[in-house]
């Protein structure tokens, strides 16, 4: 049987490198961050939910500033993940202590649920909880977090997370053993498109006019690179400054939930 420990390992490693390189020549990563390549237990999750690149609250108490304004680095209990130390290196403690807060994320008891909140009511109609194991979340554009959100960031810097943030992510589905479907928001669709050479096709909901009339919910089906497994992909195109399934109220979100889950069942009877 494959070894997920080593594996997560061996890629936060490479991640942990890419950082390393990006530090020198991208001042918009956060000073303070470490790679994040899952939140949550990755291994028993069976539904990946994707978003842009972490928070830097995941690092930065907002709360908290110094005296020109800026955010202070979370401390004690309430830090979340490994702030990058002074000497830059990556060892085995590290490397362990890492793996227990990206797997304990939603355990350990300091969880961003202002964010993460907003996928509850969709979660609980798909029957599924971050908290219990079933779902764990991703980040398609990059593992790092950036000192503003991404959107704000200039041209360099989305171009630089780019360059390789999206074959981190695939990597860290690929070692997701019962995971079998992804729930995407935001312009990482095109991504899919392409690197998947899939066309995603469109689900209709009763909110489709919300935010203007768009594209809002479209799926495919995938298959990964290096092990071949097949991904149900459904993929929520609004975003307004990163948020999950924006435009929805909660109950908006548990129908959203219903109508994935019925199609997810409706496509399983067809196989």
């Amino acid at each position: 049987m494959r070894d997920f420990g080593e594996d997560f390992a061996q890629l936060y490693g490479d991640a942990w490198e890419e950082l390393r390189k990006l530090r020198t020549s991208c001042t918009e990563v956060d000073n303070e961050c470490t790679p994040i390549l899952a939140f949550g237990q990755w291994r028993t999750a069976r539904l990946i939910t994707a978003g842009l690149n972490p928070s830097e609250d995941e690092f930065r108490d907002k709360h908290q500033l110094d005296p020109n304004g800026q955010k202070l680095p979370l401390k004690g209990r309430r830090q979340r993940f490994l702030h990058w130390p002074k000497e830059g290196s990556l060892n085995s403690e590290l490397q362990r202590e890492a793996f227990r807060r990206a797997e304990g994320y939603f355990t350990i008891g300091n969880a961003y649920n202002e964010w993460f909140g907003a996928y509850s009511d969709f979660l609980s109609a798909m029957g599924w909880t971050f908290v219990e194991g079933q779902a764990c979340h991703t980040d398609y554009i990059s593992p790092f977090a950036t000192a503003k959100g991404i959107s704000k960031c200039c041209r360099s810097t989305i171009s630089a997370l780019n360059v390789r943030g999206f074959s981190y992510w695939v990597r860290m589905i690929e070692l997701c053993p019962r995971a079998e479907i992804i729930f995407g928001h935001g312009r990482g669709w095109r991504q899919i498109n392409d690197f998947f050479g899939v066309a995603l096709t469109d689900l209709r909901t009763p909110f489709d006019e919300k935010g203007g009339p768009t594209r809002h919910l479209s799926t495919a089906t995938i298959r990964l690179p290096h092990t071949n497994r097949s991904f149900l992909v459904y993929w929520w195109h609004p975003n307004r400054d990163g948020m999950p399934l924006c435009f929805l109220s909660p109950n908006e979100k548990r129908v959203l939930g219903e109508i994935i889950k019925e199609d997810i069942a409706a496509k399983r009877s067809r196989s």
